[in-house]
């Protein structure tokens, strides 16, 4: 195994082999021209005891993922609505590639019919 935790994977991303803080961050509107193709969620994680400081990253604009560093740029914040300290090796990947985590999203649930992810899945 590598020096960094990780093991590559077939679709060229990684998978993190250690326990990781996982969480998930809505943000306020999607960022996109609408409807399905248009991004609201993000799925990450962080070193055990570093999910606080990986958050500071993501409102700064500074953790160096492109998504979240293009919503920043974009001007929309985001509240984390999911926080799994100590999650098990793989659970990120889990998440990511379950897709749709609009549908398991606490704020989108809560909205219903203000949420724009949960309007555009009912035109499509």
């Amino acid at each position: 195994m590598p020096a960094n935790g990780r093991r590559s994977r077939r679709a060229g991303g990684s998978v993190y082999t250690e326990r990781r803080d996982v969480y998930a961050l809505c943000y306020d509107r999607p960022l996109g021209t609408g409807g399905l193709g248009a991004a609201r969620h993000y799925i990450g994680s962080a070193r055990p005891g570093g999910m606080a400081g990986r958050i500071q990253a993501h409102r700064d604009g500074t953790c160096g993922a492109r998504l979240p560093m293009a919503f920043h740029a974009a001007g929309i914040s985001f509240l984390v609505v999911l926080d799994e300290p100590d999650a098990p090796p793989g659970r990120e990947n889990q998440l990511k590639v379950q897709g749709g985590f609009a549908r398991r999203c606490t704020r989108c649930k809560k909205e219903g019919d203000q949420c724009p992810m949960t309007t555009a899945r009912r035109k499509a």
